[in-house]
């Protein structure tokens, strides 16, 4: 996993490898009670996922995958950035 932003994430230093890894860090982030929607969607032609916290953008998920399996996931939390998420 590969984050860039300010306001809601820290940038994560260098990627999350394996799944248990990966799954922590997800759920540091997107787990029950921090009142986040988490909603599928295309992101630039990719399948993603957008966070949606009181209605607006938090952070956009782009997931990378090859025959059926997620390989990368790459998420954006840059205010500046999801200013023009739609």
């Amino acid at each position: 996993m590969h984050g860039l932003g300010r306001s809601h994430f820290r940038i994560v230093p260098q990627p999350s490898r394996g799944r248990a890894e990966v799954v922590e860090g997800v759920m540091r982030f997107f787990r029950p009670g921090r009142g986040v929607s988490l909603v599928v969607a295309e992101v630039n032609g990719a399948p993603g996922i957008v966070a949606l916290r009181g209605g607006r953008p938090m952070a956009v998920i782009v997931l990378a995958s090859r025959d059926g399996l997620v390989t990368g996931i790459y998420a954006i939390a840059d205010e500046a950035k999801l200013s023009r998420v739609r």
